[in-house]
Formats: structure tokens, sequence, C-alpha cells
């Protein structure tokens, strides 16, 4: 599976496995909030900014064939689905530099 987690307290494990993906590298979560202007994408632009701001990966290269551009991210959005609607995916797109990127 693309992703395995073992719960630490007990002898109970569970796999996620998320389609598409072989192996996942990291996993960065981040928090973003527009509480004055009640932006949804100004909220999901900073919650994505904020999980990839101090990150850095020089050997993604090396371990995923094609480098930076075929790199694949899986990005999740909590919202509410009161404000989905008003979403401008491709500014939340653009926050990431590089990679075929799928918002979930």
């Amino acid at each position: 599976p693309a992703l395995r987690m073992t719960a630490l307290d007990d002898a109970e494990s569970y796999v996620t496995v998320l389609p598409g993906l072989k192996q996942v590298l990291f996993i960065e979560v981040g928090f973003g909030a527009d509480q004055h202007g009640q932006d949804i994408t100004k909220a999901a632009v900073r919650a994505c900014r904020n999980a990839i701001e101090f990150n850095s990966i020089p050997s993604i290269t090396a371990i995923i064939p094609g480098g930076y551009a075929d790199m694949a991210l899986r990005v999740t959005l909590a919202l509410p689905k009161a404000l989905a609607s008003s979403l401008d995916l491709d500014k939340v797109k653009a926050v990431f530099p590089y990679g075929k990127k799928e918002i979930v």
C-alpha cells in the first residue's frame, strides 16, 4: 500500500491506501484561515504555504524518475461545505512550484 500507519498504543494496525500513489515520501500539514474576509481560497492558499514553507528536498531528482516535474502531489483540503464551491483550485495549485498536482 502507498501508506501504512500502525497504532502505537495497542496491537491494532490499519492501512490507508492512496489510489495512484505507489509510495508516500513525506506528509506535511498546514493551517490557514481568513477570519475577516471569509475567503476560502485565501485560507486554502495560506494552509498550503504553511505546509511547505520550510521544506527542502534536494534529493528528489534521485528518488523520483523525472524529478520535480514528475513528482505527484496529493493535496487534501478540509473546508466548510458551504464555501467549497467558491474555492479557486488554480490559485491553490499555483502555491506548489512543481509536480503533478491533485487537490482532493
